[in-house]
């Protein structure tokens, strides 16, 4: 995994939307968004239910991963400015 996530993040709020999917549908939604999650890649889905749900979650997986990458970014700032300040040298 390219981003340094461990995984995706299924909020409570979506269990009534999951509820309206068959098992199947829900399994292939679930391998759908770690796929997603895992490379980027939007997997082809044939199923509109699942295509539909698909669309809702990636956006919350692209919220998550924008957010961690600016926490990433902060830490590796404060180290640094950590680096700079104890060692004299900038990095």
């Amino acid at each position: 995994n390219e981003s340094g996530r461990k995984g995706i993040i299924i909020f409570y709020k979506m269990r009534e939307h999951f509820g309206k999917l068959t098992d199947a549908q829900l399994g292939a939604l679930i391998r759908a968004l770690l796929e997603y999650s895992e490379s980027a890649v939007i997997p082809e889905i044939d199923d509109p239910k699942v295509d539909m749900l698909f669309s809702v979650m990636k956006q919350y997986d692209d919220d998550d991963r924008k957010r961690y990458e600016k926490i990433v970014e902060t830490k590796r700032e404060a180290g640094k400015r950590g680096a700079e300040k104890r060692w004299g040298m900038a990095l």
